[in-house]
């Protein structure tokens, strides 16, 4: 019954501390780009990217891309996770965004394996 508590105690921490960094992304990206609506700001500090949004929101929401190309016609930015492991030790790209001009017009990946808490 003890550990059954505990287990639940720390849930809830992990859930709080998950929604105040929610909370302080959004407080940071809405100082930082106050014409932008409370809808738009949610997303980005979720990491949600999608098709219509601005190169500058993308930058608000993952920050500069590691590396940049251009496929199909399409700029892209380019995402990567660091793989370590006994031997050696690399960057990958993880997640991709395509631009058409300024917009978003794809992505590619998982972006959640690009989180981090800052």
């Amino acid at each position: 019954m003890m550990l059954k508590r505990i287990l639940v105690l720390l849930l809830g921490g992990v859930i709080l501390v998950g929604c105040a960094t929610t909370q302080r992304r959004m407080q940071e990206i809405q100082s930082e780009h106050p014409p932008w609506d409370r809808a738009t700001v949610e997303k980005l500090a979720a990491w949600q990217i999608e098709p219509g949004m601005t190169r500058e929101m993308v930058q608000a929401a993952l920050g500069k891309p590691d590396s940049v190309f251009r496929e199909d016609g399409k700029d892209v930015w380019g995402y990567a996770v660091w793989v370590v492991t006994i031997w050696y030790h690399y960057q990958r790209i993880a997640y991709l965004v395509y631009f058409d001009g300024d917009r978003v017009v794809g992505t590619r990946g998982n972006v959640k394996s690009i989180q981090t808490f800052n």
